[in-house]
Parts: structure tokens; sequence; C-alpha cells
């Protein structure tokens, strides 16, 4: 018998509610799947992890049941097993697709919200995109798609496309006219067996050069509507998460610093790649999005202290969990103990799930007050924008309006709005003192400062919001 090995990346989430045994087979909002999927962590299995080192974690259902144990109730799954490619059919070997179609039954069966994230592409074959690469791509595609029809809608899928690699498609505008037409075509295959399911699409290359804001979203075969449509949007190595030539060098940052780049500077101090701007593209579009990945800086660079790097953990969950984005990571193998099969139990490790712990998204009490009623924050865009309106010589004061409202037994908030330069500095103070629920405006004289982009911060408990500016003068 041929033997074949099948690298399998989970990641594995939190959701709202504990674990449930045949979970009600019915379609999921968006914003359903997402709040199920909630904050996880990375998991690699693999069929004979001999053959394939980097499987640090054999498989087993009961692996499931302990990390539900630990709050982590959803999961992403990475599947490229380019390697049990047929060559002349172009489908995969059927012991493949049938251990898979276990695995995601099993995780199903426990409430875990799963996202099968797919890519059957050599490097190479990605280079260069060939009609033979793209024929590979389609085929399989298809025969995942009618081969998990009838799964729960608990299971999602994602094409995964690394465009970053595409070595003849200089041009950023042939690029995502071509990833627009890729995504066109695997869409009207999958909603061909999935008209219910939801399909999450990532870019892999983002930060490059396929910000999720300039493709044609919501592609061909999906609804229009973003609520009633089934499709979801993930990042990763963009929007401020994957910049670890800046996040690994601590003793430069103060966590401060790391905060405003995670989320307004991103990737080569870029605004445009902060997770601020995901908040507002999905504010403007309505379509839901993830991180499909993420880690300190503990298993890349090795820069942090084990405090440094549990610091940032907390701060990054309890952003995501107040703006309500899901995520995975980190791996599961670094926490998981695979020969004793359990968690590692050195402080570090143990720490690290308590934290992850108490953020489970199906735990009501791991979302404090101020979390749950963050939806009723607002801070509104300043007006005029750009200012001053008449540039030149008028006078360069523009206002900005929020809201602050009644939250448990609290009739007083503390509220913290500043302004920033694109490098992080706080460069004006507007407010710093407790108030009542209510609407409030502030006006901001930016006469002492140089012409430029700026970031206003409102900020209450785990709260905040933020929003850009442009001052000219």
């Amino acid at each position: 018998m041929k033997r074949f090995s099948i690298a399998l990346v989970f990641v594995l989430g939190f959701s709202f509610s504990f674990a449930f045994a045949n979970p009600p087979d019915k379609p999921l909002k968006p914003a359903e799947w997402v709040q199920k999927m909630g904050n996880g962590n990375w998991m690699i299995f693999n069929i004979e992890p001999d053959e394939f080192t980097f499987a640090d974690v054999t498989y087993s259902p009961d692996i499931l049941d302990s990390l539900i144990s630990v709050g982590q109730t959803g999961g992403r799954l990475h599947f490229r097993p380019r390697n049990i490619l047929d060559t002349t059919t172009f489908t995969y070997d059927q012991r493949a697709i049938d251990f898979l179609s276990r695995m995601i039954d099993d995780m199903t069966a426990r409430g875990m919200a799963i996202c099968l994230q797919y890519n059957p592409l050599w490097s190479d074959e990605e280079n260069e995109m060939t009609a033979r690469a793209k024929k590979i791509y389609f085929s399989t595609w298809e025969q995942l798609c009618k081969a998990f029809k009838d799964k729960s809608h608990l299971f999602a899928m994602s094409p995964v496309i690394e465009t970053h690699v595409w070595r003849n498609l200089g041009d950023k505008e042939v690029m995502r006219d071509s990833l627009n037409w890729l995504y066109d075509s695997l869409t009207v295959i999958f909603r061909k067996y999935n008209p219910t399911r939801i399909i999450s699409y990532k870019p892999w290359g983002s930060a490059k050069n396929a910000e999720l804001h300039t493709l044609r979203f919501p592609f061909k075969g999906n609804n229009p509507n973003p609520d009633s449509g089934y499709y979801v949007a993930s990042f990763s190595g963009s929007y401020g998460l994957g910049s670890w030539d800046d996040y690994g060098v601590w003793r430069y940052y103060s966590l401060n610093d790391l905060k405003y780049q995670m989320m307004h500077a991103g990737k080569m101090n870029k605004p445009d790649y902060g997770i601020q701007h995901a908040v507002e593209w999905r504010e403007k579009t309505g379509i839901q999005v993830w991180i499909d990945h993420w880690e300190p800086d503990k298993w890349k660079n090795g820069n942090w202290t084990d405090g440094q790097n549990l610091a940032y953990t907390k701060f990054f969950l309890d952003t995501l969990q107040a703006l309500k984005i899901a995520s995975s990571g980190p791996q599961t193998r670094r926490l998981w103990d695979n020969e004793n099969k359990r968690f590692f139990q050195d402080e570090f490790t143990q720490s690290f799930l308590k934290i992850l712990k108490a953020h489970n998204w199906r735990n009501p009490s791991a979302v404090n007050s101020e979390s749950r009623s963050s939806i009723n924050f607002e801070l509104q865009q300043n007006y005029p924008n750009p200012f001053p309106a008449g540039g030149g010589t008028s006078t360069p004061v523009t206002t900005i309006k929020y809201s602050v409202p009644f939250v448990g037994t609290a009739h007083e908030l503390s509220l913290h709005l500043a302004v920033y330069d694109v490098l992080g500095r706080e460069v004006a103070t507007l407010v710093n003192e407790r108030q009542n629920p209510g609407t409030y405006a502030v006006r901001f004289n930016g006469g002492n400062l140089p012409s430029g982009i700026y970031f206003y911060r409102l900020s209450v408990g785990n709260f905040f919001k933020i929003r850009k500016m442009l001052l000219l003068k």
C-alpha cells in the first residue's frame, strides 16, 4: 500500500456556550459563526508524524476534549496535501478525504466552529500560476466542496491563494484582477454544493499587494447582503499582526508602543495595515473579519521576557474581544506535550493557558461590563475633515463628538481622549476625567502641529475606538 502523509493545521477557538453534542444543523449567519470561532490557537496534526516532523501533535479525539476543557471550542484547519495528488485525475487519495471527514465530524459533534483553509499547490506552481496549476486548484477544490457538502454548518471553507509569490504579475492592478477572477471562479464552484455554508476569503499576501479593501467583494455567486451572504474574510501577517521585526525588539518599545503598532501602524508603519483599518472596513462593508493566526514573540524571535509575552497576549485578546474579532493562535504544539498527552506544566504555559481561558467567548463572566456594552460607545468622525476646511490661513480647529452609555451600576466612567501622530506619540490630551452618560463634543486646535495624518483615540476600560484625521495648513 502506498504510504502518504497529510499535514493538517488546526486553529482551535473559543465561543459563547459550552460544547454540545450533535449541534443543530442550520445555516449560521456570519456574525454567529465568528462568535463560535472566538479566540483560539493554531494546531497541527498529521497522519504519519514520522514523515512530517513539523507536526508535533498526533491527532486524537481525546485532544479535542482536553482543549474544550480549557475553553478552546472552535477551530481552523489548514489542508495542503499536495504530495497525495493524482496527477492524472487531479484528485486526492480518498483515504485523505475520509480522514479529514472524520476529524471534521469529531470537532463539529463537540460544537466546534471549523474553517478549512485549503491550498493544493507547490510554491513553484504558485509562482507561475499556469493553466495546469489552475486546473489542479479548481479540480481539487470541487472535490472537497462536494465531499463535505453535508457537513454541519459549523464547518466553513476557505480557498487560500499565496498571491505574493506571483512572479509574472508585477502590476498590482493586474494581480488584483487575477485574484478577483480566481475568487469569483472558486466561489461559483463552492456555491454549487454549499449554498448556505460560510466561505472565508484570505488573500495570503494582503500586507504586500492585496489588501482586503481593494478586492471585489462579495464575489460572484454570493448574496450582495453580507448579513445573508454566508461569507467572511480573514487576515494575517498584515493589519499590524505580522511585523515580527518590530514586535521582536521589546527593549526598544514600551507596551504602549506595541499597542499602537498593532492597532494602526501595522507592517511598514502604514496606517492602512493596522487592526483599526480592518475594523473600519468591517463597519463600512458589513463583512465580518477574523484573524487566522497570531503568536507572541516567544516562539518567533525570543527577545521578550515571559512577563512581556504574557502582557502583550492579554492586551491583544482584550482588544479583539472588545472589537468582536475572532482569532486563532498560537500553535497548539507550543502548548501541548505530545509525549505525556497533556499541556506543558511549566510556569509560562500554565500562565498562558489561564489568559486563554479567561478570554473564552463562551463564558459570559469573561467579558466585563465595558466590553459587553462597547457597542453603545460612539466616537464620531471629526468635522471638518480635513481641517481647516478652507486650508491656508483658516483656523485649524475641528470638532470631535463622542457618546458615553450607562454601564451597569456606574454613573460615571473614566475617559481618556487623546490625539497621536503617525509614530504613536501623544501630541494632545483632549479629555482625561470621569463623565456621566451622554453625548459630548470637544474642539481640537492643531495650530501648534505640522500638517499631516493624526489619530484620535477614545478609551474607557477595555473599550477603545480610533479614528483618523488630516490636518492641512
